[in-house]
């Protein structure tokens, strides 16, 4: 099948030597959906009659309807002779072709004799001998039928040209390449009956018989026949495949269905490994493809890509070399865009990736919307890694602000690979911190989520620079989760980032930004390890600098009483330099303003390894008379604006919101890092007492806060620092408010532990009692089974010990129903909720391969 060209006017003169004159026309008919093969192309520069007729306007004016015959009727119009006269035009589906035909048999075929080498010859039942039939067939008649075959208007006489061409004399190789380009005719009858008259010459009876269908049969007849050609390709032979390739093509190119069509290009796949051994066949594989990708680019992208990545695996040089060419011809953004990505799945060498990734960041520039249209591209730049990452440092400074965020993502994931040079990711580092500091808000928003501005593998120079200007976006980015994002990224910078932090809080000009950069040297200090004097050094002069402000003049000295408080906690800060801040942060709380911010550093401290036990004792003590204290009652104001009504919180709200979180987190620090149990026990009794009186709401704390200090006490219990007694007293406390969903979640990781313990089995019981007693009531009183009831019904299944054997057997049995009951009506976590009850040694094994048997059924 002739293979048309699609190109600019300018591409055309440069590579073909087209006229200028006849280039331009040439495009305006590729606008027409006509393209022109490349003999066609070549022979305008020499042949005024060829560019004469291309040129003419009624071929422009009747492109959509442009037949052989209009087009010859146009030329004689012209008086034109020569090669003029044996232009053809080959429809292709929603596209023609003009192509050149052979003016006589004895000038090579349109068909290469080699297409078909491996075809052998059967037996044919003849009314004459081979001297009979050179009698009966002329040279002449022999030329005349082949024209007919090929040319002819009318179909029943090109159906009878074939049918005489099987008698006529002539080699396989001449009668072969003749009826492969009937096998592309628009009438399916005449493709029919070049089927039947290609079996004589040696095709494969199974593949007539297939190909038969997909002529006459059904929609399903002719899909199923699509998948079975396919696999009749894998062992076919390279005439078989050639007669494949343009049998999928011709049908192709009639009215099928999309199903149809994608079974048409699976069936190309299998005969990878013969196309293999052909360039030129495979050439024709991949054009193919390309021409199918161009109609239907969404319906047939993925068999594509799946077809094009056999191919590559079988010839990959001849694929990349086949595709590319390809490229050229498809004037579809779409569906180049398409064949660009495929290069993603082939073996191509790392000198050709430049040229090609050069090409996809063309079409990323030209895509309207590259995050769904380039996906594929993108994909394959990624897989390249560094050896195109020149090429699109180059594109990304040209780009418009959409590609140009796009393309940012593709180099972070290049920078973010293991095998990216540092030499390259420190210039990917650098092209985003120009970015940054140059480029639009929309830009620079996109920048804040690559992952390369805080590689800790960059330089520490270029880490500073880094964190320097990302401090200053604080301002301007101001919502939480931007402040939170930079804050992110300036912690992974690491020390680097310290000299910039204590510069903006101590000299900056805007407070937000003040602020940040306090709060960051907290947790910046806070990684420094106990490497050498230097990080000691470093830790003891950024703490005292902040004191410093704490007595001087700071925005938000809470932040920075709770930074000081953090920093605290590095290995690198000296032992009595701890003390002597703790003292100090003692000291100041209930005589300064930012109490609840020394509150906030203290309890971060109690958490340093460093803090002695009578200092975190004090530390303990002062936040324990300040959870005791009482606290004032809520006042509000109202404001009433037409239909509105705003209540407006008074001062003293702030203890709720703020001052118990801060105690519970601080006493949830000491005694998670205490190694005193005495200490430990007395915080444990305090704050159990608090969840009986909060929970029973003799102390009204809100619910925020009762739920927070559920939390706490769970986190507590499974510390490893926390004894078996100490933990069953605090599951003792939480068991009585089982009905609560959060409480629930606090209480499954208690009750999967000590699963030797009678105590904390006589809980677990009592839990999956009261669960399944408020389940069964109904709406009016009923626990919600979602994720954490299942999953808290089935640690308790799954316990050694549930309370004595009878009773215990009783509880899994009623648990494992309800399971059964949620699995069928789809409830989340059923599944692996019975997974785990079905994994545990404490169930009979009957019951275990019960489950297993639903399991795998459901």
């Amino acid at each position: 099948m002739p293979k048309g060209i699609r190109l600019s006017a300018a591409t055309l003169v440069e590579r073909y030597g087209v006229p200028e004159s006849v280039a331009r026309h040439v495009e305006r008919l590729n606008e027409a959906k006509v393209d022109v093969t490349e003999e066609v192309l070549r022979a305008t520069a020499f042949d005024e009659g060829i560019a004469r007729l291309l040129a003419d306007p009624r071929v422009h004016s009747e492109a959509g309807s442009l037949t052989t015959e209009r087009l010859q009727a146009i030329r004689d119009s012209l008086g034109l002779a020569g090669r003029a006269r044996r232009l053809v035009v080959t429809p292709k589906r929603t596209w023609r072709t003009v192509g050149l035909r052979q003016s006589s048999p004895d000038e090579a075929p349109l068909l290469d004799e080699s297409e078909l080498p491996a075809l052998t010859p059967q037996s044919v039942s003849t009314p004459a001998r081979a001297a009979e039939l050179e009698d009966l067939f002329t040279s002449e008649d022999v030329k005349r039928l082949k024209l007919s075959v090929l040319t002819s208007a009318d179909s029943q006489e090109r159906i009878t040209a074939i049918r005489r061409m099987v008698l006529a004399p002539g080699t396989v190789g001449e009668k072969g390449a003749v009826l492969l380009g009937a096998l592309t005719d628009r009438d399916p009858e005449v493709r029919l009956e070049a089927i039947k008259a290609l079996v004589p010459l040696g095709l494969n009876p199974d593949i007539a018989r297939e190909a038969r269908l997909l002529v006459t049969g059904s929609e399903r007849q002719q899909e199923g026949a699509a998948e079975r050609l396919g696999r009749l390709a894998a062992d076919s032979r390279p005439g078989e495949v050639s007669v494949l390739l343009t049998l999928i093509a011709g049908t192709l190119t009639g009215e099928v269905s999309d199903d149809v069509r994608r079974a048409l290009v699976e069936s190309v796949g299998p005969a990878a490994p013969v196309l293999a051994e052909n360039p030129d066949q495979l050439a024709g594989a991949v054009s193919l493809l390309g021409e199918q990708l161009t109609d239907r680019p969404v319906v047939l992208a993925r068999p594509v890509r799946r077809v094009l990545a056999r191919l590559g695996q079988e010839a990959p040089d001849a694929t990349s070399a086949a595709l590319e060419a390809e490229i050229d011809r498809v004037p579809e953004a779409e569906a180049r865009r398409v064949l660009l990505g495929a290069f993603g799945t082939l073996s191509v060498p790392v000198p050709n990736r430049p040229h090609l990734a050069r090409r996809m960041t063309a079409e990323i520039l030209a895509a309207s919307e590259p995050e769904t249209d380039c996906i594929a591209i993108a994909n394959c730049l990624i897989r390249w890694g560094h050896t195109v990452a020149d090429v699109l440092l180059d594109t990304l400074t040209e780009a418009r602000r959409q590609q140009r965020i796009f393309l940012a993502r593709i180099l972070d994931q290049i920078a973010g690979r293991a095998d990216c040079p540092d030499d390259t990711r420190e210039r990917i580092a650098r092209a985003f911190l120009d970015l940054l500091k140059t480029g639009t808000r929309t830009t620079q928003a996109a920048l804040l989520d690559c992952e390369t501005l805080s590689d800790r593998r960059l330089p520490e120079p270029l880490k500073s620079e880094i964190a320097a200007e990302l401090i200053q976006h604080v301002h301007e980015f101001g919502g939480p989760r931007s402040v939170s994002v930079i804050e992110d990224m300036i912690g992974k910078l690491g020390p680097a980032a310290i000299g910039p932090m204590l510069e903006v809080a101590t000299e900056g000009v805007r407070d937000r930004e003040r602020n940040t950069a306090a709060r960051m040297l907290g947790e910046l200090i806070a990684q420094l390890p106990a490497a050498d004097q230097e990080q000691a050094d470093l830790a003891v002069r950024i703490i005292e600098r902040c004191i410093r402000l704490l007595d001087g003049d700071f925005p938000d000295k809470d932040v920075l009483a709770a930074s000081i408080g953090r920093m605290c906690t590095s290995q690198a800060m000296p032992a009595d330099t701890v003390r002597r801040v703790a003292r100090g942060l003692q000291v100041r709380v209930g005589k300064e303003p930012y109490s609840f911010g020394l509150l906030e550093g203290l309890g971060l401290l109690a958490s340093s390894r460093d803090v002695e036990l009578a200092t975190r004792v004090d530390v303990a003590e002062a936040l324990l008379r300040l959870l005791e204290v009482d606290l004032p009652e809520m006042q509000s104001k109202r404001f009433t604006g037409g239909e509105k009504t705003i209540f407006i919180a008074g001062n003293e709200a702030a203890a709720y919101t703020d001052m118990i979180p801060i105690l519970l987190d601080g006493i949830r620090n000491v005694c998670t890092h205490s190694e005193s149990v005495a200490l430990r026990a007395r915080l444990i009794d305090a704050l159990i007492k608090k969840w009986r009186e909060a929970s029973s709401w003799r102390l009204v704390w809100g619910p925020g806060n009762t739920l927070k200090l559920a939390e706490v006490l769970g986190a507590i219990a499974v510390d490893p620092g926390t004894d078996r007694p100490a933990r069953e007293k605090i599951a003792a406390a939480l068991v009585g408010s089982a009905d609560v969903l959060p409480v629930i979640r606090v209480l499954r990781p208690l009750l999967d532990r000590d699963q030797d313990s009678d105590r904390m089995g006589e809980l677990a019981g009592r839990v999956a009692d009261d669960l399944l007693a408020r389940m069964a009531r109904g709406s009016g009183d009923r626990i919600e089974l979602d994720a954490a009831v299942t999953g808290c019904l089935a640690t308790i299944a799954a316990r050694r010990r549930l309370g004595p054997d009878e009773q215990a057997a009783k509880r899994r049995a009623a648990v494992i129903g309800v399971l059964y009951k949620a699995l069928r009506n789809g409830a989340p976590g059923a599944r692996d909720a019975l997974q785990k009850i079905a994994d545990s040694d404490a169930l009979p094994e009957e019951t275990r391969s019960e489950i297993n048997a639903r399991l795998a059924r459901s």
